[in-house]
């Protein structure tokens, strides 16, 4: 980029003369003896400059560069164009992102290659399916539900009493209109515990995709400018992410299956909260998959890139 620029700020004004013939300049002066006294620094300056390119040349190689510079850069615009949805500004203030994008989110979702949703709940019902538990009569929540996608991937393998929470009121409202998968759909933040749900009522609570939005910053989805994927990001709270998954293990039967996923840039926490649960006897390791990619197709390389972690846990009694 900085060769068109220095051709730019280069006047042609400033490029030495054009050479001239020198057989035509030595039959015009053959006969002229040549009165004017020059100095040898200005021989030399006039030496030099005959090999120059005149004005209108450089010009041209100006005009050439800039060209080229214009063509790279609309190649590469096209090869990589920006991310008009601004995703990164989900984790800055989620409830303004997710509602604003709320009748896009499925759409967008399937473009960015998210697949998760298929992958979990394929692997969560073969869990199932050899614990011989009747998935239509198993009753699941699913926290971060907005995009709908995990609730119709879980109608599809079976399942039909699927209750979803999102503190998004308009995804909450595009999936009540666009799905049937649920059967009753929250606006909530899945923060304000405890929920209104009765203890151990459920064989499932599932949280993919949404834990990044959980125990940082502020609640409830109001603006907060930690939330960076810049690698300087602020990490969970301890003590919220305790809270969190002792109020899923509430709601949960004893049996019952907790399925989260969990940013790998961001699993310290979560982790050791996880293993003193499990240290403690509240529920047992059932399955962990790493290096798992949200959104291997994102324009966004550092999102594009990120690695998912998921977990499957089982409530002991």
């Amino acid at each position: 980029d900085a060769c068109p620029i220095l051709f730019l700020c280069f006047p042609a004004s400033m490029a030495p003369r054009k050479r001239k013939d020198s057989r035509g300049d030595t039959d015009k002066k053959a006969n002229v003896v040549d009165s004017t006294p020059h100095t040898e620094a200005e021989e030399d300056k006039g030496g030099f400059a005959a090999f120059m390119p005149g004005g209108n040349h450089a010009t041209k190689v100006q005009l050439a560069f800039l060209t080229f510079a214009a063509i790279g850069s609309c190649i590469n615009l096209y090869l990589n164009p920006p991310d008009l949805t601004r995703f990164r500004d989900s984790y800055r203030s989620p409830l303004k992102w997710y509602d604003q994008f709320s009748d896009k989110y499925a759409s967008l979702a399937t473009t960015w290659g998210y697949t998760l949703p298929a992958k979990i709940t394929e692997r969560m019902h073969a869990l199932h399916l050899e614990a011989s538990v009747d998935v239509q009569e198993a009753r699941v929540l699913e926290i971060g539900a907005g995009g709908g996608l995990i609730g119709i991937e879980l109608q599809r393998l079976g399942y039909r009493h699927i209750t979803g929470l999102d503190v998004s009121p308009k995804m909450a409202a595009a999936q009540s209109g666009g799905t049937e998968a649920y059967e009753m759909f929250l606006t909530a933040d899945a923060e304000t515990v405890p929920m209104d749900i009765k203890n151990g009522s459920l064989e499932v609570v599932l949280c993919v995709s949404t834990s990044a939005y959980l125990a940082r910053g502020t609640r409830g989805g109001e603006q907060d400018l930690n939330r960076h994927f810049d690698g300087k990001e602020l990490p969970p709270d301890r003590t919220r992410v305790s809270l969190l998954l002792e109020e899923w293990l509430r709601v949960l039967k004893a049996g019952g299956m907790l399925g989260l996923t969990v940013e790998s840039h961001l699993a310290e926490v979560w982790e050791e909260v996880l293993k003193q649960l499990v240290a403690s006897a509240r529920m047992t390791e059932l399955e962990v998959h790493d290096g798992l990619s949200a959104f291997p197709f994102h324009k966004d390389k550092e999102i594009k890139e990120a690695k998912t972690r998921l977990h499957f846990y089982g409530k002991l009694p």
